[in-house]
């Protein structure tokens, strides 16, 4: 019976412990940013369960100490959670290229994943807090990953498609929603070829805030007689009203945006409703006013200047808003746009 023959495999170093004490720090690593608090959470799921994953060093002959190749997070945490020693592979064929190599390729648990995570920990009955303290994370940590389990059709069909895996834009369309859901649900789906910004979604959650602040109810604050079909006829009787009130006044621009207002006018009865040269004065009104937004992009404080010294969610202001809003966010100047966009959310205000 022939021997079977053995196979040597190359031997994998085993793990040392090393006192923290003869550690440094490599200070050509590419991390340079260390979240405080982030730190303070990995301490103490050190401080629990000790360091799972050992860190690579390598040693230095004229010091007679070891230099961390990766894991200055595990190593700084460990000073934090009082420990003296720390498990460490030692691995001295090591390039500077390692340590970016190493960081470019990690790749984090998404969102999602940790939310199913969490869910599947509830379905066997733990509390929010009790999977906070295993995690060492903070229960409001846990409690944003649970919300995303019961998302409203809207809101979770933007996250699930990876357009918006903001946590705390999900957050705030989540409030929105609770607060205002036919607004939230109609500017998800005008903005699903845009990217939603915090900044986007903070506005609109300031534009539904402010309509409550006022008591702005759907029904019962606007009686509004439905537009009917746009006829010639129809197109000739508004044009005889507009000249009327001509005659009586010259219109302004804001005088044009307020009758639009009270009209509930879209882009096309507008454009309809006045002649040429009114349209041209209101749209010129309008790209100033984009154009601020524009800047203000640089400028945050500028839009909370521009919010206190207007009121933006009625008449004129509307269209004001709806203008600083598109350069705010960067769109490109859309007259008809903006006039259709301020059409569309005071639909959904009646």
């Amino acid at each position: 019976m022939s021997k079977k023959k053995e196979v040597s495999l190359p031997s994998l170093e085993a793990v040392q412990v090393v006192p923290l004490e003869l550690l440094d720090e490599d200070p050509n690593q590419p991390r340079r940013f260390f979240d405080a608090e982030a730190l303070k959470e990995l301490a103490n799921s050190i401080r629990s369960r000790g360091v799972k994953t050992p860190i690579s060093v390598r040693f230095n002959e004229k010091t007679g100490r070891y230099t961390i190749n990766h894991g200055h997070r595990r190593f700084r945490a460990s000073k934090i959670a009082g420990k003296s020693i720390i498990p460490a592979y030692i691995d001295n064929d090591y390039i500077d290229d390692d340590q970016v190599i190493e960081n470019v390729h990690r790749e984090n648990l998404t969102a999602r994943e940790i939310a199913d995570y969490i869910g599947r920990q509830l379905a066997k009955g733990k509390t929010q807090t009790t999977i906070a303290q295993e995690l060492s994370k903070s229960v409001s940590w846990v409690s944003l990953h649970a919300k995303l389990l019961n998302l409203p059709d809207s809101i979770a069909d933007l996250f699930h498609s990876g357009k918006c895996t903001d946590l705390y834009i999900i957050h705030l369309l989540v409030v929105c929603y609770k607060a205002d859901p036919i607004t939230t649900h109609d500017w998800i789906n005008n903005n699903k070829e845009q990217v939603i910004s915090r900044r986007s979604a903070q506005i609109l959650k300031d534009f539904i805030e402010y309509n409550k602040s006022k008591n702005i109810e759907r029904a019962s604050d606007y009686t509004i007689t439905p537009i009917p079909e746009v006829t010639d006829e129809l197109k000739s009787k508004k044009e005889a009203s507009t000249q009327q009130v001509l005659e009586q006044k010259q219109l302004n621009s804001i005088d044009i945006l307020k009758i639009s207002w009270t009209r509930h006018y879209n882009s096309e009865h507008i454009k309809t409703s006045f002649d040429s040269h009114q349209i041209t004065l209101i749209s010129n009104y309008l790209n100033k006013i984009y154009e601020d937004g524009c800047e203000s992009i640089n400028d945050p404080i500028q839009f909370a200047r521009f919010l206190s010294h207007s009121e933006p969610f009625k008449g004129a202001g509307a269209y004001q808003f709806m203008a600083y809003l598109h350069g705010h966010d960067q769109k490109e100047f859309n007259f008809d746009e903006i006039l259709n966009n301020v059409y569309s959310i005071r639909s959904n205000s009646i």
